[in-house]
């Protein structure tokens, strides 16, 4: 039954979603369009019955008896005795929402016809060649053996170093890295006898290496993603331009994508990988720095009051007067030590935001720059400026697909784990697995990793659709282009 629900089903349910985006992919968006619609229009009636602009009554006479929504005692349509400015405010701002909403729908149909149309392309793609709904394990695997070696590595190199014994303080006897974790002493009686463990010394040569194998790492895991990117769009790049004939011009489509990637276009994925890699290194950095920053300051902080609370000044009388201003004037010179780091932090932050916006830049561009290269198989320098230019001139149309796109695909994968799930509820019902040997104690927390599993599985699914979405997008851009607006 495991076997069953959470492997065999995912692929049978996700063949099925393929078909029914072929057949019912304008329905279903329409449905989704004209739902939010009338939602907002709903909510804009509430207010305004709220408000009491419109009463219950009138709302009754139009509907009709029979079809009444508010009871002759009272419901929730009743108009509110309090808070009425408000809610006439409410009423405004719905209604100005759902004018807009009109008017941007209105606007927005024949792009939302276009993203129909792309989503039946790809999903004709995608059934096309069942194969590349496999080819995603490849990359994983690929990044597996990718972690398996680089924990190696890094195991080595930390093993590599020179080990000491971590130093104590030897007035308070307290651990000089830590002011929670206590010193261990095997004789609590002897002082000399307590240690704070040891710790793995990293010369400047190892530290080095551990770069240099930390940004090989990033680098290498934005190859291999840039080769699967350009991988997928060259199959589906060839079934758009060969008007759906993907095997007339190789048996092996996959396979031949992976030749042409791989004799051809390791340069350009080589270059948009490097510049990934190189922007995630640097925000990467800005992380470490901002987290040594707040560690700083906080053992700072900790030094300045446990030194504060341990000193003994040597006449009482004479501190008696000034012991209360004793803290407020520590925590002053605290503040005033630290201005300076809580700045850099500040700093730091601001930069990593930034990082953060120019990383999905960079990201969006790549992914574009990887299709039109594995399309026309030009540089990625070359390919990359022209995805921009593409991008910018098709944003309104670009961005409507994206958003329709994602939106269909995810309820895909919610539908295909929850109709796993539901699978494998009803095969634990049986009185097979409710009682004797095979009896099943818990079937919520084996449902529940159906789901996880089918989940994942349907993300290959949605995955090797994205790309394909993106790809058939790009491809009716560069066709627009190149027809003068008559692909």
């Amino acid at each position: 039954v495991f076997m069953y629900c959470s492997v065999l089903l995912p692929f049978v349910f996700g063949f099925t979603y393929l078909f029914f985006l072929r057949c019912c992919a304008g329905v279903v968006t329409w449905l989704t369009v004209c739902a939010v619609n009338m939602f907002s229009v709903c909510v804009t009636l509430f207010f305004f019955v709220k408000a009491g602009w419109i009463s219950s009554d009138q709302i009754n006479s139009y509907l009709g008896e029979g079809n009444a929504i508010v009871a002759a005692d009272g419901s929730l349509l009743d108009p509110s005795s309090e808070s009425v400015t408000l809610l006439k405010g409410f009423a405004v701002a719905a209604a100005a929402c759902t004018v807009l909403l009109l008017l941007f729908t209105w606007f927005m149909i024949p792009h939302i016809k276009l993203a129909v149309a792309v989503l039946k392309v790809a999903s004709s793609a995608v059934a096309s060649v069942p194969a590349i709904i496999l080819f995603p394990v490849v990359p994983f695997l690929m990044m597996v053996l990718l972690g398996g070696y680089e924990l190696i590595v890094g195991v080595l190199l930390y093993s590599s170093g020179e080990v000491k014994l971590r130093a104590r303080d030897t007035e308070g006897g307290s651990c000089v890295w830590s002011s929670v974790v206590e010193p261990y002493c095997e004789n609590p009686t002897d002082a000399t006898s307590c240690t704070c463990g040891y710790e793995s010394k990293l010369n400047h040569h190892l530290q080095y290496m551990l770069i240099y194998h930390l940004f090989g790492l990033l680098w290498t895991a934005q190859f291999i993603i840039g080769f699967g990117y350009m991988t997928i769009s060259g199959v589906i790049s060839q079934y758009y331009w060969n008007q759906g004939h993907v095997w007339s011009c190789t048996g092996w489509p996959v396979l031949a994508a992976m030749w042409r990637t791989t004799s051809g276009q390791l340069g350009s994925v080589a270059l948009g990988s490097l510049l990934a890699s190189l922007l995630q290194f640097v925000r990467f950095i800005i992380k470490y720095s901002n987290r040594m920053l707040k560690k700083g300051k906080n053992h700072r902080l900790g030094e300045s009051f446990a030194s504060g609370s341990r000193a003994e000044p040597p006449d009482q009388s004479m501190w008696a007067g000034c012991h209360r201003m004793e803290t407020p004037l520590l925590k002053w010179n605290v503040v005033k030590a630290g201005e300076s780091s809580e700045v850099t932090q500040c700093l730091c932050t601001c930069a990593q935001s930034c990082c953060s916006c120019l990383q999905w830049l960079l990201d969006l561009v790549s992914r574009n720059a990887y299709i039109v290269a594995a399309t026309d198989g030009h540089s990625f320098c070359s390919a990359a400026r022209h995805a921009a230019t593409l991008i910018l001139n098709n944003a309104v149309r670009i961005a409507t697909v994206d958003f329709i796109g994602d939106a269909i695909l995810f309820l895909g994968k919610l539908m295909i784990a929850l109709a796993c799930g539901a699978s494998a509820f009803s095969f634990l019902e049986e009185d097979k697995y409710t009682s004797g040997d095979a009896k099943v104690s818990s079937p919520l927390v084996l449902v529940l990793v159906v789901m996880l599993l089918a989940f994942l599985i349907a993300t290959l699914f949605t995955g090797v659709m994205e790309i394909s979405v993106d790809t058939i997008l790009l491809s009716f851009c560069l066709d627009c282009e190149e027809s003068m607006g008559c692909p």
